[in-house]
């Protein structure tokens, strides 16, 4: 007998969910009786010692641990979690993994350009940047630090939400509401007015390379990628836009933007000629197949050896139409909860940023 997929509708509603609320309430709630703590031992109080580092640090490894635990709790536990949503580390191709990298180089000094046009255009609305509390990344145990808090934690549990759960179970409406969807939260999770394209096409992109690679592994090396150049980025002083541009800088922005263009289409071109590896699974594994969907009640009078009892299968087909009822309905809730706490952080940055 085939093992039962733990992906159902509202898996991925309940994923997001938990991704939005339980940091927003329970990680907020550590954060300030950590803070009370650490201030009390610095002579500092509580909201004071939210500002420094060894908070700021805390409070990325607080709210990533948490992603993780919400992943875990929508999944229902660990098993069979790894084989279903994707995620393998056997027969991981040299080639995926190089244009994973090059998509990576594309996303961070060439799609970042198209983000930039976006800031121009909140610009003609009088919008600014509003700065963000984060830590100083000057020493390398602050960089080495960062790598785990930004790049390693961040994709991992994100990832296992997004393109693993979220992906997985929206796919059963199809692929395009899967892609869009899963990206469109991505973007809302996120809050951030002024990274709104860049994270609505780099979820897109990471949605696109799990269906063409059919595994979890490489959307979750893309995103590390992308954190850790921008965390390398920061340590290193590149990314500081207060410094004088000199000659030699502006050659250099030049030839990473070249360099990222052409990163990028050669990426873009070897994941499009990808046949779609998440189709074959979800065949094989009667997953998202909508034959298994129709015939649900015919498999389960086989077993049960039902199939003659007409009544029997009314009764069947009814219950099946209801417990999808209730599961639509329990996941719009789920998702729409979400949604609207997430558009109002971002409404509420944005308005902070015109003021």
């Amino acid at each position: 007998m085939k093992k039962r997929n733990e992906i159902g509708i509202p898996t991925g509603g309940a994923a997001f969910f938990l991704a939005v609320i339980i940091p927003s309430l329970i990680g907020s709630l550590i954060l300030l009786f950590v803070a009370d703590i650490y201030g009390g031992s610095i002579g500092m109080t509580g909201a004071e010692a939210l500002t420094k580092d060894p908070m700021l640090f805390c409070s990325l490894a607080i709210t990533q641990l948490i992603m993780i635990a919400a992943a875990l709790a929508a999944h229902k536990g660990t098993r069979n979690l790894l084989e279903n949503v994707s995620l393998s580390f056997k027969n991981i191709s040299g080639k995926h993994v190089i244009n994973t990298v090059f998509m990576a180089i594309g996303a961070v000094f060439f799609l970042v350009y198209v983000n930039l046009i976006f800031m121009w255009f909140l610009g003609l609305f009088g919008y600014t940047q509003t700065e963000s509390p984060f830590p100083a990344i000057d020493t390398w145990g602050k960089y080495l630090l960062s790598l785990l808090l930004i790049g390693v934690l961040p994709a991992f549990g994100e990832e296992l939400i997004f393109r693993g759960l979220i992906l997985r179970s929206l796919q059963k409406y199809s692929t395009t509401v899967a892609v869009i969807g899963s990206s469109v939260l991505f973007m809302l999770l996120h809050a951030s007015p002024l990274q709104t394209p860049y994270q609505l096409i780099l979820g897109v992109i990471l949605a696109v390379i799990v269906l063409k690679t059919g595994n979890l592994f490489y959307s979750i090396l893309l995103h590390f990628l992308n954190n850790a150049i921008a965390v390398t980025l920061e340590f290193s002083g590149l990314a500081d836009e207060t410094a004088a541009v000199t000659p030699l800088m502006a050659m250099v922005s030049m030839g990473l933007v070249v360099a990222g263009a052409v990163c990028f289409i050669l990426a873009v071109r070897y994941f499009y000629k990808l046949p779609c590896k998440s189709k074959e699974n979800n065949e094989n594994k009667d997953v998202f197949s909508s034959e298994t969907n129709t015939n649900i009640s015919e498999s389960v009078f086989h077993e049960e050896k039902l199939s003659d009892n007409a009544v029997m299968d009314r009764i069947l087909k009814a219950q099946i139409k209801s417990q999808r009822t209730a599961e639509t309905i329990l996941t719009s809730v789920l998702y729409g909860v979400g949604v609207l706490i997430c558009v109002t952080m971002w409404i509420m940055l944005f308005i902070q940023g015109l003021a």
